[in-house]
């Protein structure tokens, strides 16, 4: 009995298993969209295993749209692998997402994450998708920093060029974060931001900033955290 009740549990959260999936896997294009619409969040999951199986662009809006309403994990996980899976087609429908999903985002300068020795993890669901579709990703961010006024949008942006940058050693965005820098020194949350980005970009010039900001910034936080990157830089190249 407590074996049954455990399944059923995973079943509400969204979990499906390959059984499951393949119970479905000759289902047409109506079948799925009900399995995608159904209360049963297991039954979700199916649906979306089965839209990442077609890899047909023409569900990116959809599932992005899921996205935004999607509570189940499992089903939620499943969501985002799917829409990884897309790889660079995802992006435009991904980076109008940034900041707006959930209330999980960072909104204010806070000691976070200083014990960390990886890049912290964003805390916003597009930017972690966005993430793992890597420096394929940095062209469109670089548009969305030249172009967007969406202060929250450039702050996960900034976010998933940091990360991006540390998992897979490409420096090839440090100029435009630096000239994002220089722009927005009044800003102290988006400096708070491209400072936590810098621990991915060891440059003489990326230091030099961060030396500046230790010995001269005004917030106590901002010091701490150009501290903790300027330690990952120099720690990283030992």
């Amino acid at each position: 009995m407590p074996l049954k009740s455990n399944a059923e549990q995973l079943r509400q959260r969204g979990f499906a298993s390959d059984n499951d999936v393949l119970e479905y896997a000759d289902s047409g294009e109506q079948k799925i969209m009900e399995l995608l619409s159904s209360r049963e969040a297991y039954k979700r999951t199916i649906g979306i295993k089965l839209l990442s199986k077609q890899k047909n662009e023409k569900h990116l809006p959809l599932l992005c749209e899921t996205l935004k309403t999607e509570k189940k994990l499992y089903t939620k996980i499943a969501l985002c692998e799917c829409l990884e899976s897309f790889g660079e087609s995802a992006i435009p429908y991904l980076l109008p997402l940034l900041g707006t999903i959930g209330n999980n985002q960072h909104k204010e300068i806070s000691i976070v994450d200083l014990d960390k020795k990886s890049f912290p993890l964003p805390r916003d669901i597009s930017a972690r998708i966005l993430i793992r579709i890597g420096p394929g990703v940095f062209s469109e961010l670089k548009k969305l920093l030249q172009e967007n006024k969406n202060r929250k949008q450039i702050t996960e942006a900034v976010d998933v060029i940091g990360h991006v940058a540390w998992n897979f050693h490409d420096f090839s965005m440090e100029d435009t974060l630096l000239d994002f820098f220089h722009k927005n020194t009044q800003d102290d949350f988006t400096i708070w931001k491209l400072i936590r980005s810098f621990q991915s970009f060891p440059s003489a010039k990326v230091i030099t900033i961060l030396e500046d900001v230790i010995a001269n910034h005004h917030h106590e936080v901002i010091v701490k955290e150009a501290e903790r990157s300027l330690d990952r830089i120099k720690r990283r190249s030992i």
